[in-house]
């Protein structure tokens, strides 16, 4: 079955699986298949979509550069969910790539930046556990070398 998506200018637009899939997981996580999410995506994109030549301002730079992001022709923004849209290899009509969400972080990406974190606390608990160590070792020796310091005044004549 093929997908495709009427845009506000008229034109159609295909829409991949794997867009379907991204949208699976970044939008509509409790849709059952992907038909329950195809029929969602359709819906809110007749309803409420705008189509823009620019990416959302929100878009990082460095997705766009030297990706299948650069050669998009138009965006499809619904709110903070966007859909790329690239010329089809046919030449005719567009095709919707993939859904990008603001704010959205896959879970490899979270797995690494909790990692990434960890790592940071773990160096930081070391760090001022040395500090300690170091700073009351450095308080018991002086209050030692006093002590010695004034025994060794009282023994004195």
């Amino acid at each position: 079955m093929r997908r495709v998506l009427v845009l506000a200018d008229g034109r159609l637009a295909g829409v991949t699986t794997h867009a379907i899939d991204r949208y699976v997981e970044r939008v509509y996580p409790a849709a059952a298949n992907r038909h329950m999410a195809w029929l969602h995506m359709e819906r809110l994109v007749n309803e409420h979509a705008t189509q823009e030549p620019e990416p959302p301002g929100w878009v990082r730079h460095e997705w766009l550069n030297g990706s299948e992001l650069s050669v998009t022709d138009s965006w499809i923004t619904v709110g903070d969910i966007t859909m790329p849209t690239s010329p089809a290899d046919d030449g005719n009509g567009l095709v919707v790539t993939t859904v990008l969400c603001r704010g959205h972080i896959s879970e490899v990406a979270r797995m690494n930046r909790a990692a990434k974190a960890a790592g940071r606390r773990r160096a930081r608990a070391y760090s001022r556990k040395d500090v300690a160590a170091n700073t009351g070792l450095f308080r018991r020796e002086r209050r030692d070398r006093l002590a010695r310091d004034s025994d060794s005044r009282r023994d004195r004549p």
